[in-house]
């Protein structure tokens, strides 16, 4: 929004009826606001990074009916050959034992 007294083509600026009374910025002033921008910068970085090697926080959260399923049945087929390798372990051994008698 700007005064209705603004005239870009002769350049007036307003009526002249308000001034403007801050001072200039500080030294202390000038070195916060350029560490926050530039700690924003490195945080708007780091986020995108970790949303391009994640993908979407949705699709790394959610687990759907097949996913778990396909877990499942990983961790019984891991289970199943322990325990088809303790048996053909224990039976070797029966064996051995056996042969040595």
């Amino acid at each position: 929004m700007r005064c209705k007294f603004m005239d870009v083509a002769s350049g007036r600026k307003g009526c002249q009826l308000w001034e403007w009374l801050d001072d200039d910025q500080t030294e202390w002033q000038k070195n916060i606001i350029n560490q926050l921008v530039e700690e924003k910068k490195q945080l708007t970085a780091e986020l995108e990074s970790m949303k391009a090697t994640m993908g979407s926080p949705m699709k790394a959260t959610m687990r759907t009916p097949e996913h778990e399923f396909t877990k499942v049945n990983c961790e019984l087929d891991t289970e199943n050959a322990l325990l088809k390798l303790k048996l053909e372990l224990s039976t070797s051994e029966q064996w051995k034992q056996s042969m040595s008698v």
